[in-house]
């Protein structure tokens, strides 16, 4: 029986819609005490390791509690935060994947270290990936250049959120491997306000097109960061 466990989680239900349909296969629902979980029955015969997905939802004591019963009731091994993002560095073009190094609380003003792999490091060279971009969460919108110019120059993060701090803050305190991968949906001269939902998905649809590779990746790669990593804080796959 498979033991490595990886769970995917999105803030927003149509972001969970599109992720599931991506990856495919048969999603079986598991449910424990009201908290739901997708489990793919075809990944798990397919690769032997169990991969499930589940909405958290955008409030900051929902996320705390969501990710309780996932740790809870399925001991992952891994957490990967999947969704949209909004846009700070102007180099970074909406479409392009942001798996972030570290998340900067407007609110709290500290920071937190998420997990690196090596091993992602040939990814590097697509020009949609972008793999050391840092991650500013608040829950202000953010929908217009004045506003990004001014975040981005304070404080130099490469894209915005409103979850991320929070889930990794939960991880770390759980020694659970967190991972943030954003798609950017709006960025410099887009205003989210006119965008169509229609938009949004086809620019995250074209933005995780890679992600089934980066899953296997990190899933082949679990057993080396248990033994490498012991200070979460400083986990990377070496």
């Amino acid at each position: 029986m498979p033991n490595t466990r990886i769970v995917l989680v999105c803030p927003l239900r149509r972001e969970l819609h599109e992720i599931r349909s991506y990856i495919g296969g048969e999603w079986v629902v598991e449910k424990k005490e009201g908290f739901t979980l997708y489990r793919n029955s075809t990944w798990e015969k397919t690769y032997s390791w169990y991969l499930y997905s589940a909405l958290i939802g955008t409030d900051i004591k929902s996320i705390k509690q969501k990710i309780k019963n996932i740790i809870q009731y399925y001991s992952p091994d891994i957490i990967i935060e999947l969704g949209y993002a909004g846009g700070l560095d102007p180099e970074l073009m909406p479409g392009t994947m942001v798996i972030s190094d570290t998340a900067y609380s407007h609110t709290a003003a500290q920071m937190i270290n998420l997990c690196k792999c090596a091993a992602l490091s040939e990814k590097e060279s697509d020009n949609k990936v972008c793999l050391h971009a840092s991650v500013l969460c608040t829950s202000a919108i953010i929908n217009d250049d004045h506003q990004r110019r001014r975040l981005f120059e304070k404080y130099h993060t490469g894209i915005v959120t409103g979850e991320t701090y929070t889930l990794a803050e939960q991880c770390m305190k759980n020694n659970i491997q967190c991972y943030s991968i954003r798609i950017i949906t709006d960025s410099y001269g887009s205003d989210i306000n006119h965008m169509h939902a229609a938009e949004f998905a086809e620019l995250f649809i074209n933005g995780i097109s890679g992600l089934k590779d980066i899953i296997n990746i990190l899933a082949n790669e679990i057993k080396v960061c248990k033994e490498a990593n012991n200070n979460y804080g400083n986990k990377e796959l070496l």
